[in-house]
């Protein structure tokens, strides 16, 4: 096994180390090669498969005393599971939608011995992109999701056609856009609740703020009392979770930009 591995290693064409196919970004070409200065020159001479099923490379050390001493660099399943959803095998995989990497994982999971979860990737999840786009995110800080696709493609849109109109959260920001109504796709990073005293009634209301996030770009949406108190279980629930809603652009004096905010007649729909 070792002498066989180790021919296959030796052959130029299978000793380049694949980099990862990079998706749209906020990168210029020239900082991507920066950062990738001497990754193309990366190669192994030597590959082992250790006791246990672990992938072990072997780069030969420049001691001319000990020409056999290598440096070992042991690769096991969770970094080949995670090399998967950072793209890195797309191409010699002929991977040509990010949807296609749960394949991959399949077959990569019975040729090592792993399981992969439905916690971890749900049935429901492995055709949405964004899914995958969020996975690769989570384990190399590199890509964007496509929310405009995802509202696109999503039966909110014939929803809200005529209610609202669909707006990026960059677009939300922008002083002109004050009194809109949009319609808007981001992911919910974080859900709290307050409450206010009722100026005539004297109650305590409660109300939920949304912070949404769209790549780069974050904005607050406040669930006011009347629609927070008629979905506040779907509300506190909403965490992580990428989101279609209708809502009003209003000024925030106290954020001193624009915000969002939800009245009773807003809609709400969880992709």
């Amino acid at each position: 096994m070792y002498e066989q591995n180790t021919s296959m290693m030796n052959i130029p064409e299978q000793n380049a180390f694949p980099l990862p196919a990079m998706v749209e970004g906020d990168f210029s070409s020239e900082e991507i090669a920066e950062d990738a200065d001497g990754l193309q020159m990366m190669s192994f001479q030597r590959v082992k498969i250790p006791a246990g099923g672990q992938l072990q490379f072997e780069i030969p050390t420049e001691d001319p005393d000990n020409p056999d001493e290598a440096v070992k660099v042991p690769v096991n399943a969770r970094h080949i599971k995670n090399m998967i959803l950072a793209g890195c095998f797309d191409r010699i995989e002929n991977v040509r939608a990010v949807t296609e990497r749960y394949a991959v994982l399949e077959r990569a999971a019975k040729e090592l011995g792993f399981s992969l979860s439905d916690k971890d990737f749900p049935a429901e999840m492995r055709d949405k992109h964004y899914f995958w786009s969020q996975q690769q995110i989570a384990v190399s800080g590199i890509g964007s999701i496509d929310y405009r696709r995802i509202f696109d493609s999503s039966e909110a849109r014939q929803t809200v056609r005529g209610k609202a109109s669909y707006l990026s959260l960059e677009e939300v920001s922008r002083d002109e856009n004050d009194g809109r109504r949009a319609a808007v796709c981001a992911t919910v990073v974080d859900v709290a609740e307050h409450s206010y005293k009722d100026r005539e009634t004297g109650q305590r209301k409660r109300f939920a703020k949304l912070t949404l996030s769209q790549n780069n770009h974050l904005t607050e949406c406040v669930c006011w009392n009347d629609y927070y108190i008629a979905h506040r279980t779907e509300i506190l629930s909403l965490k992580g979770k990428v989101v279609i809603l209708t809502a009003m652009i209003r000024y925030s004096d106290y954020n001193g930009c624009n915000a969002l905010q939800m009245t009773k007649n807003s809609l709400l729909f969880i992709q």
